[in-house]
């Protein structure tokens, strides 16, 4: 027991709850979870029939209406007719809803199963063995889709701290776990917490961005080791425990499929067993580079793509600049 403790004290906890049917890109999901010793990953879920798991991952049997009971007893108030989508909103609150399940480690984390993960070691332990509080990977808002946090009581707690509780009782999801459904906006400051006086949500962002400016959390915000969008012509080489643009020039946590997967051109075929080597480009998965595919795309859509993809890097570029010669707060 006391040699699991220690192991435990050395890795992640990554609390991900997921209800409805196995989405196709799931197997992807957990393919890429093989061999990566950073994280134990817990995922609650009613789903019985479910793909092959690593032995880093654990299904937990729970029902969706038990964890909603377990939101109403943590918050004292009546949840409505929730889709499983709202569970989003709660991301921040998963420490506490699950502590049974992180004891003994020292981070826990939160996350979403539309990732194929890459390198974890070389992005995530520098950051771990420097003992940041919160660590995340959006430099405007802290990112939804993989947020490591220290497993301490305060910030476990911390979200509780938000003057907007009450307005995670909706139906609707409200963006309380990033940036309040801002984005935009969010992405004009340096100095997350402005949110509040835009959007009237005290979200999980302006807390954890004012308490770091207080000095009260140690923050690590880093916006370009994990990739969400993929410009006409580009391809991500996948390997094990490896995600880079093909030909090697830049590598990532993760790939986020959160754009590519809404998609119609956007192809996740049903492979029978998950290759060690793939390719990921805008029009989907494929074993190996696939230039007639994207010769035969529609034009107007690869202009789009190309036009999209130069406006969010010059952007990136700007917004850099401006943070580190320190000309915004």
């Amino acid at each position: 027991m006391e040699s699991q403790k220690n192991l435990s004290k050395n890795r992640v906890a990554l609390l991900i709850p997921y209800y409805g049917k196995w989405p196709a890109f799931s197997p992807h999901f957990l393919k890429s979870l093989e061999g990566q010793d950073l994280l134990q990953v817990f995922i609650f879920s009613d789903i019985k029939n479910h793909p092959f798991l690593p032995a880093n991952v654990t299904l937990v049997d729970l029902s969706f209406e038990t964890l909603k009971s377990k939101i109403e007893i943590l918050f004292n108030q009546k949840v409505g007719a929730w889709s499983p989508y709202k569970l989003c909103d709660f991301k921040p609150f998963f420490g506490l809803l699950f502590s049974d399940y992180i004891e003994g480690y020292k981070y826990w984390a939160y996350g979403d199963i539309d990732i194929i993960y890459g390198n974890l070691h070389k992005f995530l332990s520098p950051a771990l063995n420097s003992d940041y509080d919160i660590i995340t990977f959006r430099r405007c808002y802290i990112s939804g889709a993989l947020t490591v946090l220290k497993n301490n009581d305060y910030i476990k707690q911390l979200g509780l701290s938000s003057d907007s509780l009450d307005r995670l009782f909706v139906d609707q999801y409200v963006g309380f776990d990033e940036a309040g459904k801002k984005m935009e906006e969010c992405r004009k400051w340096t100095k997350a917490y402005n949110l509040q006086h835009i959007d009237g949500l005290m979200c999980w962002t302006s807390i954890v961005q004012r308490e770091a400016d207080a000095g009260n959390v140690s923050l690590y915000a880093e916006d370009y080791y994990l990739k969400e969008s993929l410009p006409y012509g580009s391809m991500l080489s996948i390997k094990p425990r490896s995600v880079q643009m093909l030909g090697g020039y830049d590598d990532f946590i993760a790939f986020h499929l959160v754009y590519h997967k809404k998609q119609p051109e956007f192809t996740i075929p049903q492979w029978k067993e998950i290759p060690n080597e793939y390719i990921i480009c805008s029009e989907g998965f494929f074993h190996k580079p696939n230039p007639v595919g994207r010769l035969m795309m529609n034009p107007i859509r690869r202009y789009r793509q190309i036009l999209g993809f130069l406006k969010r890097t010059q952007k990136k570029l700007v917004d850099s600049i401006i943070y580190r010669l320190g000309l915004k707060t």
